[in-house]
């Protein structure tokens, strides 16, 4: 049998709540709060690997930061390639 790798895992857990989810876009903190507790990811920093390499295959797209009208830091968002959202 081949060995896992868990970045790619991850990438596949991410792209399941993306197709899931359903929605064109998302932010890093909607990732986390929806993956939190039922996966392997605790902090916001154990999703960047994953993240990474859903847009290093053009799954995803980093969005341009809007400045928060609450004065906090927003979160990074992403914007989904259409064909993920076709998925099966």
């Amino acid at each position: 049998m081949g060995r896992s790798d868990p970045d790619l895992d991850d990438a596949r857990e991410v792209l399941t709540w993306i197709t899931k989810h359903g929605q064109p876009t998302f932010t890093r903190r909607d990732a986390l709060r929806a993956l939190q507790g039922r996966t392997r990811f605790s902090t916001a920093a154990d999703l960047d690997p994953a993240l990474t390499l859903l847009t290093d295959h053009g799954h995803i797209r980093p969005k341009t930061p809007e400045k928060s009208s609450k004065g906090g830091r927003p979160s990074t968002a992403y914007e989904v390639h259409p064909d993920a959202l076709r998925a099966p």
